[in-house]
């Protein structure tokens, strides 16, 4: 977070709460006009387009300019995470929702090809591996 001048956090935290119901907290610093705090995303914490919620808040302490004045904590319009980048949050695991075959019912015997489908609730990247699926004949396909 950028100040319009420099500014000393001193006694306290300096908390930023986040659309995900997650935080990042800034410990106190010595007189600087910018800012960074790190924020690990946690279980279920999901968002659209990050952004920060409400004003900034001080946990105890002052943030003040070198002539002593109480800085402000809200955040200027058009100014905030969502309006100048567009991270999105997504906590939410994907599942299988089918397995399916567009191969035709019948009976079929060694050495025919049988398709299998497995369908996923979201795009998903399989890196490093291979999918097995173990089918009832105890063949493992592919």
């Amino acid at each position: 977070m950028n100040f319009s001048e420099n500014v000393t956090l001193a006694g306290g935290n300096l908390i930023v709460t986040l659309d995900t119901g997650g935080t990042v907290t800034i410990a106190p610093f010595a007189t600087a006009s910018s800012v960074s705090g790190t924020y690990t995303v946690g279980p279920n914490q999901t968002s659209a387009d990050l952004t920060a919620v409400g004003a900034l808040a001080l946990t105890g302490g002052t943030l003040k300019d070198t002539a002593g004045n109480s800085a402000l904590l809200a955040i200027p319009g058009g100014y905030n995470i969502a309006d100048l980048k567009n991270i999105v949050i997504d906590t939410t695991v994907p599942t299988i929702t089918s397995v399916t075959s567009a191969t035709a019912n019948g009976n079929y015997k060694q050495g025919d090809a049988v398709n299998v489908t497995v369908n996923f609730s979201e795009n998903v990247t399989l890196a490093g591996g291979n999918l097995i699926v173990t089918l009832d004949t105890a063949v493992q396909w592919p």
